[in-house]
């Protein structure tokens, strides 16, 4: 079984995945999104954490407030996010729309449900977008940890 972790920035719209192995905590499988900008890219290489003891050392050097490296669910399905999103309209409509998604998207848009919900109830914000809004505008691309 392997465990794996994703940056996630603001700054791009394109992640970088590391794949590590449960028992021995060895780096397993690297993935980093076509697209992603030369310098990143190379960072990203330099400071490789080969090991799961190294990863967290390279989750310190990353100290942009626009990037955090997260856990990578297990599961990835439109059941997963619709289990999170607590406002259950329009259910046909929203399984089309998450199925478009690069598995990148669909771990933002699962990862970012529960933060933008407690936006919504630190905020009073106009209430909570039903879940077709929220995939097609792109509100997992939001920080709403940020937002005030």
């Amino acid at each position: 079984m392997t465990r794996k972790y994703a940056i996630q920035t603001t700054k791009y719209t394109e992640q970088v995945v590391f794949e590590y192995d449960e028992e021995s905590g060895l780096l397993v499988g690297l993935h980093i999104e076509a697209g992603l900008p030369v310098g990143p890219h190379e960072w990203i290489l330099e400071h490789l954490p080969r090991t799961t003891t190294e990863l967290q050392d390279f989750v310190a050097a990353v100290t942009s407030p626009h990037t955090r490296v997260i856990e990578v669910p297990h599961d990835l399905s439109f059941e997963r996010f619709w289990d999170q999103y607590t406002k259950k309209v329009n259910k046909a409509r929203c399984i089309k729309l998450f199925e478009k998604l690069s598995d990148a998207d669909k771990l933002k848009a699962i990862t970012t449900v529960t933060p933008y919900l407690e936006y919504c109830k630190r905020t009073g914000f106009r209430g909570v977008a039903d879940p077709e809004k929220y995939l097609n505008a792109g509100y997992y691309e939001t920080d709403w940890k940020r937002e005030r």
